[in-house]
């Protein structure tokens, strides 16, 4: 059970609506299954920080790598 103004989540996964307390939706559940898909294909995550600080601030301000970038610098076939 919650209580309003509470947020629930893991922070790496969440989505900027959720990091902001905003009202969420069936998005933040589609941008969540996206990082770890992410995550799974590239063997990092999307949003990197020494801290949860710093992971919530990229996913509100960044983009994650590109894959395509992520193949080249790492040499891999398959990502």
């Amino acid at each position: 059970m919650t209580q309003d103004g509470w947020v629930l989540g893991t922070s790496i996964y969440m989505s900027s609506e959720q990091i902001r307390g905003d009202k969420v939706d069936g998005l933040s559940d589609i941008f969540s299954l996206g990082a770890i898909v992410y995550e799974m294909a590239a063997g990092n995550r999307p949003f990197l920080g020494e801290s949860l600080a710093t992971i919530s601030n990229c996913i509100l301000s960044q983009m994650p790598i590109r894959l395509r970038l992520l193949r080249q610098r790492f040499g891999h076939q398959q990502l």
